[in-house]
């Protein structure tokens, strides 16, 4: 486990306090500007992250490994190169805005693939809302057609030998049926398309893999 110590507390420290938080295996132990009221510093308090007004005090402590200096004035730099130990290492406010930009690049590409994603749910679901849609259908469909059978079986008992009536019947079947395969047709097609959704939500999760890992 690494502990970092963040000197400067501008809008710069938020964006690194949120991105170290959630790593494993580094930690910020604390975070320093003069100004208690800086972003960076309120952030902190938020978040149980110890602040500080002076970095000279805090600078050489034992448990500090890796020292952020934010604040791009060479006299800070200077100062800090001054009180730390040895074995400790310094990144210098270049680095730091460098990092901060990656993490920002980062952050927008998650938020438009997100925003991908939700779009493709949203079609997603219109989808499948109308593959429901023909499904009701088709059943309204049997039932009709299960009464036109039932109204068949009884005009044959009534006929005897005269099938006249029946003619109109059948047709009436094969209308409904025609009907039925209409709707799933519907369904087929409802089917492929959310098919071709789902293909661009995993191409999208794909890239949102590539971009942030």
């Amino acid at each position: 486990m690494s502990n970092l110590l963040i000197i400067g507390g501008g809008r710069a420290a938020v964006m690194l306090l949120e991105h170290f938080s959630s790593m494993e295996d580094t930690k910020v132990a604390g975070i320093c500007d003069p100004n208690p009221e800086a972003p960076g510093c309120l952030r902190a308090k938020e978040i149980g992250i110890k602040t500080f007004r002076d970095f000279t005090s805090v600078v050489a402590h034992p448990k500090i490994d890796v020292i952020i200096e934010l604040t791009g004035v060479s006299k800070v730099r200077q100062m800090v190169i001054k009180h730390m130990r040895r074995e400790q290492e310094i990144m210098s406010s270049g680095c730091a805005k460098m990092l901060c930009e990656m993490i920002g690049s980062r952050a927008e590409a998650a938020d438009h693939i997100s925003n991908e994603f939700h779009e493709m749910g949203a079609q997603l679901e219109a989808l499948m809302g109308n593959v429901e849609t023909a499904k009701q259908n088709i059943e309204q469909l049997l039932r009709e057609l299960k009464l036109v059978s039932l109204n068949a079986s009884l005009e044959a008992a009534r006929a005897g030998a005269h099938g006249a009536a029946f003619a109109t019947v059948v047709e009436r079947i094969r209308e409904m049926v025609e009907k039925a395969h209409g709707s799933t047709d519907q369904i087929s097609s409802a089917a492929k398309a959310s098919h071709g959704v789902l293909e661009g939500i995993a191409r999208a999760e794909g890239q949102l893999r590539e971009r942030i890992c």
